[in-house]
């Protein structure tokens, strides 16, 4: 017997229960894609930054061969130096930053030119480094990119170790580092020139390297982490009392934020790379530092020829 055609069935819908787990599997595989597509991103961007500190260690190299000197972390009125450390006598208050006496070995030499390394960094002839930005100067990563003090301008997330602090003591020998004999004492916190990048110093590299050796030896550090409040214009130098583009390895790496008062000199290095921030060492080499570095090392790393070499693991 021939059986009659059926009729055919209609499409059969979504149920409610059907559409909730497809929604709910969509949902997790975003949030297992979300991270990972961040933590990508935060690796372009920490590979970027020391991209960037490579190219101004380099930078400093360059002004070396010419100088026959490494760049003061920072210019500004005449300091006093510990007896048998080489000091560079201010002609007049200067207040300039080391990224601006390196602009010609980062490729910014028609900036470099229409600037004066003799004046202030508020001298109107330089005041196209106020409006300039330079971005092998900025961190990808860095969230606070303009001066968040007067006067304007984009800021510096790249600065001299000016040494260790004063009231610290070395590793081998406990022996305390001492401040810089200041004509006074600078009201934003004491500190001393025992880094290589420290006011007005005319260090060499030859002297870096029979000290502490140039590999263990900081020379720029990472100052980018958005709670810092210290960030300001990247041409800005030492004025007595203030360094902006040059600091004490006072505390641990992102650990001690400038409290608007007298802490200036001594705010921690630090960046918002996940576990710690990078730093550039007197060979030109670029190491990221995890946050948990005891000061103990931190203290050895920022002196260039006080007998107290550390060596670091990669």
């Amino acid at each position: 017997m021939v059986r009659p055609p059926q009729p055919q069935s209609a499409r059969r819908a979504f149920t409610l229960i059907e559409l909730l787990v497809v929604i709910a599997i969509i949902a997790t595989l975003m949030a297992m894609l979300v991270p990972a597509v961040q933590k990508v991103r935060d690796s372009a961007a920490r590979a970027q930054c020391q991209n960037n500190l490579k190219q101004i260690g380099l930078a400093c190299h360059g002004y070396h061969d010419v100088k026959k000197r490494l760049p003061p972390g920072a210019t500004g009125p005449t300091s006093v130096a510990p007896p048998g450390y080489p000091i560079v006598t201010a002609t007049s208050n200067g207040n300039l930053s080391y990224a601006v006496l390196i602009l010609p070995y980062v490729e910014q030499k028609t900036l470099y030119d229409v600037s004066s390394t003799d004046q202030d960094y508020t001298a109107a002839v330089n005041g196209t480094l106020l409006t300039a930005t330079v971005p092998v100067y900025l961190c990808p990563s860095g969230t606070v990119q303009d001066a968040t003090g007067a006067p304007a301008g984009k800021s510096l997330h790249y600065v001299g170790c000016l040494g260790p602090d004063p009231n610290g003591t070395n590793v081998k020998t406990t022996k305390a580092y001492g401040a810089l004999g200041f004509a006074t004492t600078p009201s934003h916190g004491p500190f001393n020139n025992f880094g290589i990048m420290g006011v007005n110093t005319k260090n060499k590299l030859q002297d870096v390297s029979n000290g502490d050796g140039a590999s263990n030896t900081i020379m720029i550090g990472e100052l980018s982490w958005k709670d810092a409040n210290s960030f300001r214009a990247w041409s800005r130098g030492w004025d007595g009392n203030a360094c902006a583009s040059a600091k004490v390895m006072k505390s641990n790496i992102n650990a001690t934020a400038y409290n608007g008062s007298n802490n200036f000199n001594e705010v921690s290095f630090g960046s918002p790379h996940t576990g710690g921030c990078n730093f550039t060492f007197g060979d030109g080499s670029v190491r990221f530092l995890q946050s948990d570095t005891s000061l103990a090392v931190l203290y050895a790393i920022s002196t260039y020829d006080r007998g107290e070499p550390v060596l670091l693991n990669e």
